[in-house]
């Protein structure tokens, strides 16, 4: 079974740290249940949310349109 740290997505962009919580929520309850949670990532079958330790943190999803509207929401 591959890694959860070399899954490759369609899409990764950063928000704010402030919103992570809150994209979290909206993927755990739109997108898939959360599967794995650990000290710099967190995520489920078809999306993560990446630490980087600063003021921003990535979230990654296979769905484009997806990516555009929690970008448009959320940043």
């Amino acid at each position: 079974m591959p890694s959860v740290f070399e899954k490759k997505f369609q899409m990764e962009f950063n928000i704010p740290q402030k919103s992570c919580n809150t994209v979290q929520e909206y993927l755990e309850k739109n997108v898939g249940p959360r599967t794995y949670h650990l000290h710099s990532q967190i995520g489920g079958k078809n999306w993560a949310i990446k630490n980087k330790f600063s003021l921003n943190v990535v979230v990654c999803v296979e769905d484009p349109e997806l990516a555009t509207f929690i970008t448009l929401k959320y940043t």
